[in-house]
């Protein structure tokens, strides 16, 4: 398994610093569980600019994964680490925002699979065109869909 080049420290303290030192997705303005996220995953073509770089806590960055849902608005300043009940409520919102992304990414890709399959294309060149596009143990998902 390939590891990820880790991005510079003065790169992710001017992201942190950019988004006020909270996570963009649920709010928590703990400095230290705040990671850099690339909007566009770096499996899918995203680099380590600043403009695809967002704060996302490590709870919301381990559940967002390579998914792409975009850009999420900075969030203004808060005191201390924010309102407990309020980053409950948009990690809700970010999971239900994350599944709805899921679910579209993988009715697109079935629909592409299936079209491919009805023009006649072989499995193998399928898998191998999918395989660019999303994890391996999507593509078996997707497959198994469409047969």
């Amino acid at each position: 398994m390939r590891r990820k080049k880790p991005i510079s420290t003065s790169i992710r303290e001017t992201v942190i610093t950019r988004d006020n030192g909270r996570c963009r997705a649920c709010g928590i303005a703990d400095r230290d569980a705040i990671q850099c996220d690339h909007i566009l995953p770096e499996s899918r073509g995203g680099d380590d600019r600043l403009e695809n770089l967002q704060a996302l806590c490590g709870v919301c960055n381990n559940r967002k994964g390579n998914a792409f849902i975009g850009e999420l608005p900075i969030l203004p300043p808060v005191e201390g680490f924010g309102d407990f009940a309020d980053v409950m409520h948009r990690r809700g919102v970010f999971m239900e925002t994350l599944a709805n992304a899921r679910q579209t990414e993988f009715a697109s890709l079935a629909s592409i699979a299936a079209q491919m399959r009805n023009n006649g294309m072989e499995g193998y060149k399928i898998r191998k065109h999918l395989e660019k596009m999303v994890d391996q143990k999507y593509v078996e998902k997707i497959l198994q869909a469409t047969r």
